[in-house]
C-alpha cells in the first residue's frame, strides 16, 4: 500500500511535528494515562470501535494518526467518513487553496473508498480559484458516488456557479443527500431509490419546470427540506412522496432565466401540490404562492405557517390583502387534520389598515381549525389593533378553548391588559365563567410576533 508522506506535504498547518503532538495528546487522553508511563490500551481495540473513535475527529487529524504506530499506519484508509473544509481566502497567489486541494486528491486516491459511508465537503472558492477546480471537484463527487456512498453533503461556492454532476442523481445508495450554494441542472434520468433525506440550501434550481423529479424519484423519501433556494422557470409542481414525513419550504425565490436578469421574488405565481399522506410535520416559511393544495393526510399534524408582508406584496392596496387573505384561506382550509398549528403574526398584522372585522383574514378560517382549538399564544404582544382583534376573535369562535398566553414586554401598560381581561368577560357566559384563561408572560425584546395554536385531535 502507498505511503502516507506526501500527505504531510499537502496538508501544511504547522508541518508534521506539530500534527504528531495533537494525535498523541488525543491519543493520552483516550488512554485516560501517559503513554510513557502506561500500556497503550487503545491501540488493542478493534478496528470498528477505532473507526467510531475516529469519525468524531477532523478528516486531517484522523490521517494524521497514521504516524502513531504500525497499528495505526493504514487503519485511517478504512474509516468510514471523510470530512473537507475549506475557507475561502483573499491573498493571492492562493497556496491554501493548491495545498488544500492536492490534499484532498491524495487522501482519495490512497483511501479504501468502499468503506466510505459518508463524505461532506465544504469549499468556499469564491475569491481564489485554483487551476482546474471545478473540474477537480466534479472529479471527487463522480470518485464518491462510483463507491456508493450513502450520505453526502456538498456546500460548494465558486468564482463562477458549481453545478453539481448529473452522476449525483444516479447514485442509487444514497440516503442522505445535502447539496448547499451551487446550482442543480436535472438531466434526463433522476433515480432515488434508496433516498431517505434530501435537502438544498441556497441552490439555484436551473430547471425549476422539472423541480418535482426530484420529489417523486424515491418512494421512500421521508424528509424534504427546500431552503433559500431560487427555482428558474418554475412552473406548477407536485410534491408527491408516499413515504414524506417532513417538508419545509423557507424562503424560496423565482427567477426567469439562470443569470438571474430577469429576477422575480417570490413564488407569488406558482401553484403546489402536496400528496404526502405520511406526512406529519409541514413548514411554510416563505412568501405565499398562488395556492398551496394539499391532499387528505393519514394522520394528524404539525404545521408552522410564517408569511413575510413586506412592502414586496404592497399590502396598502387592496389587491395585495386579497391576495394574502386567498392563499392563506386555502392553506388553512387544507390543513384538515392538525395536532399544533404555530402561524406568525405576520399573516395577521398589517393586512387590514383600517377596523372593518368582517373583512378581516382571520374570518377566513375554516370552521374545523376552531372545533377542537385548545390553546393559542402570542408572542412578542404589543397591543396592536390587529393583536387584540385576534384575541377577541379566538375568545369568540373556539368554544371548547382552555388557555390564552400572551407573553408582553413588562412595560405593556396596566390598562391595556385590563382592556383584554374586560373583552374576555364580556365574551364569556356569565354562569360558565370560573376564571381568566389569558395568561400573561414577561417576552424580551429579541423574540419574534407569532400565534401558536395548539388542537387536541379526535378520530372520528
Amino acid at each position: 500500500m502507498c505511503s502516507t508522506s506526501k500527505l504531510w506535504d499537502c496538508g501544511g498547518d504547522g508541518g508534521w511535528k506539530w500534527e504528531m503532538e495533537v494525535i498523541r495528546n488525543v491519543v493520552i487522553i483516550l488512554n485516560m494515562e501517559d503513554m510513557s508511563m502506561g500500556e497503550d490500551r487503545i491501540s488493542q481495540l478493534s478496528d470498528p470501535i477505532l473507526h467510531d473513535i475516529l469519525t468524531s475527529f477532523p478528516t486531517k487529524d484522523v490521517v494524521a494518526t497514521s504516524i502513531l504506530s504500525r497499528r495505526w499506519r493504514y487503519l485511517w484508509m478504512t474509516v468510514p467518513k471523510l470530512k473537507f473544509c475549506h475557507k475561502r481566502c483573499r491573498s493571492p497567489p492562493y497556496p491554501e487553496t493548491e495545498r488544500f486541494m492536492s490534499y484532498v486528491d491524495e487522501v482519495l486516491r490512497l483511501h479504501d473508498l468502499s468503506c466510505l459511508k459518508k463524505f461532506s465537503l465544504e469549499y468556499y472558492g469564491m475569491f481564489n480559484a485554483a487551476p482546474f477546480e471545478e473540474f477537480r471537484i466534479r472529479a471527487w463527487i463522480s470518485k464518491i458516488t462510483e463507491h456508493r456512498v450513502q450520505d453526502l453533503h456538498l456546500s460548494i461556492m465558486l468564482k463562477e456557479p458549481f453545478v453539481f454532476p448529473n452522476c449525483l442523481f444516479t447514485c442509487s445508495s444514497l440516503i442522505v443527500l445535502k447539496l448547499a450554494l451551487g446550482s442543480l441542472k436535472l438531466g434526463a434520468s433522476v433515480s432515488f431509490p434508496t433516498l431517505k433525506i434530501l435537502q438544498l440550501r441556497e441552490v439555484t434550481i436551473l430547471d425549476g419546470h422539472l423541480i418535482e423529479k426530484l420529489f417523486c424519484c424515491s418512494q421512500v423519501l421521508e424528509e424534504l427540506h427546500i431552503q433559500a433556494c431560487t427555482l428558474v422557470n418554475a412552473k406548477n409542481f407536485c410534491v408527491s412522496a408516499p413515504a414524506l414525513k417532513c417538508f419545509t419550504l423557507e424562503n424560496c425565490e423565482l427567477a426567469i432565466n439562470a443569470e438571474l436578469e430577469n429576477y422575480c421574488g417570490a413564488l407569488t405565481d406558482v401553484e403546489i401540490m402536496i400528496h404526502a399522506p405520511k406526512l406529519v410535520f409541514f413548514s411554510y416559511k416563505t412568501y405565499l404562492v398562488n395556492e398551496i393544495i394539499i391532499c387528505k393526510f393519514d394522520s394528524p399534524m404539525n404545521a408552522y405557517m410564517d408569511v413575510p408582508t413586506d412592502v414586496n406584496y404592497d399590502l396598502e392596496r387592496e389587491e395585495g390583502q386579497q391576495r394574502i387573505g386567498y392563499s392563506s384561506s386555502r392553506l388553512l382550509q387544507g390543513l384538515t387534520e392538525v395536532k399544533e398549528l404555530t402561524i406568525s403574526g405576520n399573516i395577521f398584522q398589517g393586512v387590514e389598515q383600517d377596523l372593518n372585522e368582517d373583512s378581516r383574514i382571520l374570518e377566513t378560517v375554516p370552521a374545523h381549525l376552531m372545533l377542537h382549538l385548545k390553546e393559542v399564544r402570542f408572542n412578542q404582544f404589543e397591543g396592536h389593533a390587529e393583536e387584540l382583534y385576534a384575541v377577541k376573535f379566538f375568545l369568540k369562535n373556539a368554544r371548547d378553548l382552555h388557555r390564552i398566553t400572551i407573553r408582553c414586554l413588562r412595560s405593556l401598560s396596566l390598562d391595556l391588559k385590563t382592556e383584554v381581561e374586560e373583552m374576555e368577560k364580556s365574551l364569556t357566559d356569565p354562569s360558565d365563567f370560573k376564571a381568566s384563561i389569558i395568561i400573561f408572560e414577561e417576552s424580551s425584546y429579541c423574540e419574534e410576533p407569532f400565534f401558536e395554536i395548539e388542537y387536541l385531535y379526535r378520530s372520528k
